[in-house]
């Protein structure tokens, strides 16, 4: 972690603009309340933020519902997806908060080869029940 930013494998995030950066240096903002959600959540990596926790920092004076919390949660969702930034999961903690993963480059690696080896022994599963199923037609 570096004093301005995260650095991860595929984006560098600054805190002071909020953005994040990409390998072909194209830059994109979180706004004013993800960015601070996200903050909240990035200074607790790989802890659970409680939805408490993350209304006083976030909403600070303003009294909000605990909907206000899970809309920021799938904004920050959405946000990661439309802007193809992998580099953080999101989990949510039922009936309690959140927890930022940052993933590193070899971890998705694993993931891949992990859901290329789920997939192709599918593929195997439906291939040999359709040749018990073709058999068993025949007889």
């Amino acid at each position: 972690m570096q004093k301005n930013g995260i650095q991860c494998s595929e984006n560098f995030y600054n805190y002071r603009n909020g953005s994040f950066i990409n390998k072909n240096g194209d830059e994109v903002f979180l706004g004013h309340r993800l960015k601070d959600f996200f903050k909240i959540l990035i200074d607790n990596k790989n802890n659970v933020v409680t939805r408490v926790e993350l209304m006083e920092f976030v909403w600070k004076e303003v009294v909000v519902s605990d909907e206000s919390v899970t809309k920021a949660a799938s904004d920050l969702r959405k946000f990661f997806a439309t802007n193809n930034i992998t580099d953080f999961k999101l989990i949510t903690i039922s009936k309690l908060g959140y927890k930022l993963e940052i993933i590193e480059s070899n971890q998705r690696k694993t993931n891949f080869i992990k859901y290329l080896i789920r997939t192709i022994g599918y593929v195997i599963l439906v291939f040999l029940l359709t040749i018990l199923i073709i058999r068993a037609v025949k007889y």
